[in-house]
């Protein structure tokens, strides 16, 4: 009798674990997914810091968009970036960049890490 209240009890302990891991590994997308919007956000909104402080300073001066709508500081990061972008695909500064990379290159700890980092750009561009 104790024997089969045993089996019945890790039983049914089974069957909930299994119930406990199909909900989390069930969730876990998503919420991996909102974590790393957020994370990201956080991490954005700490780089363009100094614009927003510009933007505080000299908000008297600068156009109205600038200063009514919120976080308007990413908007001209992201704006920038695609202007790096384009420069970078189209005009001359690929190659400056390719030197640069020859020359960090002969640095060994950075020379690990930066290629492994391009390898993982590359990896993503072409997914």
């Amino acid at each position: 009798m104790l024997r089969t209240l045993k089996n019945i009890i890790m039983w049914i302990f089974r069957f909930l674990w299994s119930l406990f891991l199909n909900g989390l590994l069930a969730i876990l997308p998503i919420t991996l997914t909102v974590s790393i919007f957020f994370l990201s956000f956080k991490i954005l909104t700490a780089w363009v810091q100094p614009l927003h402080d510009l933007f505080e300073r000299y908000a008297e001066s600068l156009p109205f968009c600038f200063t009514c709508i919120p976080y308007s500081e990413l908007i001209l990061a992201f704006l920038g970036l695609l202007f790096i972008g384009a420069l970078m695909k189209f005009f001359i500064l690929e190659s400056i960049l390719h030197r640069i990379e020859r020359m960090l290159d002969k640095i060994p700890l950075f020379n690990s890490v930066y290629s492994g980092a391009k390898r993982l750009v590359h990896a993503h561009e072409t997914a």
